[in-house]
């Protein structure tokens, strides 16, 4: 499964989240000429906790979930939901365990091309393997 699986389906879930942008929250890249607001999330490294004796147990997944919108008050009302959604989490979420979910940081971005708002998040997230 993974945290990809377990990022899905947390925010198509919520009802915050969802009621904000449906299902539009892809891996890595949304489809082109997407209409905002969307969420798009990605991994962008794993740190395994090793142990003395074999293979990591437990990993911690660094992740970045990017919050778009045309109006900045949009994409921060998105990110919000998103970082209530699942920062502290802990449990199992679609057959996913999860032992924990931490908050990182944020940036805010404004895309001029674009004309869109950016607010990306970093989480870690730490799971058994």
């Amino acid at each position: 499964m993974g945290v990809a699986v377990f990022i899905f389906n947390r925010l198509t879930e919520d009802a915050t989240v969802s009621g904000l942008v449906g299902t539009k929250v892809y891996p890595d890249k949304a489809p082109q000429d997407q209409v905002a607001p969307y969420v798009i999330y990605q991994t962008l490294f794993v740190d395994p906790k090793d142990t003395k004796d074999g293979a990591s147990e437990l990993d911690f997944e660094n992740v970045q979930i990017d919050c778009y919108s045309t109006s900045r008050d949009e994409a921060e009302t998105l990110a919000e939901a998103v970082r209530t959604s699942i920062d502290r989490f802990s449990g199992t979420q679609t057959g996913q365990a999860i032992t924990s979910v931490r908050f990182l940081t944020k940036q805010t971005i404004h895309i001029w091309e674009m004309e869109m708002f950016l607010i990306s998040h970093d989480y870690q997230i730490m799971l058994p393997r």
